[in-house]
């Protein structure tokens, strides 16, 4: 009695695995992809309005912002000496 599996009968059962992967993934991703062709006139607007994209948060630590210790700012870089 025979007790190897013909190479022949495995790579056809991995082929059929492999191809039918990739056809789930394939109808899965058409199936749920929506195209979101809007959204952007509220930034669009703002950035009109204000000449900012993003406006952070009233205290919020931002490097290079003045006052917040970056170079050329009125209080210097943190540990210089006053000028």
């Amino acid at each position: 009695m025979q007790n190897e599996v013909n190479p022949v009968i495995i790579w056809a059962v991995i082929g059929v695995i492999v191809v039918g992967l990739i056809g789930f993934f394939v109808w899965r991703g058409h199936s749920s992809a929506k195209m979101e062709t809007g959204g952007s006139e509220k930034a669009m607007d703002q950035y009109k309005r204000t000449g900012t994209f993003y406006q952070p948060p009233a205290g919020a630590p931002v490097s290079g912002a003045p006052g917040q210790g970056a170079p050329g700012s009125p209080m210097g870089a943190p540990g210089s000496a006053p000028r």
